[in-house]
Order: structure tokens, then sequence, then C-alpha cells
């Protein structure tokens, strides 16, 4: 157990680190995410990031800091809500694989699969309650 509350610790992490990256560029520089599309291997992601994203991208970049934001603190929690939390980070990480096919997409996919191995445990304490405890 010890390593899955790590390993839904790490993935906090990395959530809470898009958060402020994410919410940064969009403030910035959301110019950088201009092309971030063009290297798909599906042509509707191209479209749709075309015509749909990019052109409002400071509002996308605020809803994706949200649900960055959100899928932090439900990894922290315990129970279904690290599950969801799992999933919903899970099906994220697979949503992005199309957008490229490098070591970017297979960092992506572990990252999807290890979410997908830990939301099939049990996680009847949050982080703070699991540290408190090996701390007595």
């Amino acid at each position: 157990m010890l390593l899955r509350n790590v390993l839904r610790s790490v993935f906090a992490t990395f959530f809470l680190i898009g958060v402020f990256a994410n919410g940064a560029t969009a403030i910035l520089m959301p110019e950088v995410y201009a092309t971030f599309a063009q290297d798909t291997f599906f042509p509707l992601y191209s479209r749709i990031w075309d015509s749909l994203v990019y052109p409002h991208i400071q509002l996308w970049l605020l809803l994706l800091v949200l649900f960055e934001l959100t899928l932090c603190v439900l990894l922290l929690l315990k129970g279904q809500r690290t599950r969801l939390g799992l999933l919903l980070g899970a099906g994220f990480m697979f949503l992005l694989v199309p957008f490229w096919w490098d070591a970017a997409a297979l960092f992506n996919l572990w990252f999807g699969l290890t979410m997908l191995w830990l939301s099939r445990s049990d996680y009847p304490f949050t982080i703070i309650e699991t540290i408190r405890s090996r701390k007595n």
C-alpha cells in the first residue's frame, strides 16, 4: 500500500505542477499552444484544436487548470473520490496520447496505465491521514 500512496502523491504533485505551468502559460504566453496539435496522427484532433480550442485558448487553459486542481485534490482524498481522480486522470492521459507519438506519448500511456492500476485499490485514508499514522 505504501507504493500506491507514494504513486498517487506523485501524480497529485504532477497535476499541481500542471496547474501552475498551465496557469502561467495562459497568462504569459498562450501562443505557445498554436501548433500543439500539428503532429497528431488523428486529423480530427487538429481540426478541433484549430477551430474550437486554440481560438479560445485562455478559456480552455482556465478549464484545464481547474480540472488539474480537482484531480490533485481527489488524489489526496480517500475512498471513491480517490478512485474517481485516478480514473479521470487516466482518461486525461489517454486523451493526450494522439497529440504526439514520441516519448511524451509513451509517458502519458505509462501514467494512464499506472493510474488505472492504482484505481483498483481501496484508499481508506487520505494522504495526510496516512502520513500522520506513519509518524506514530
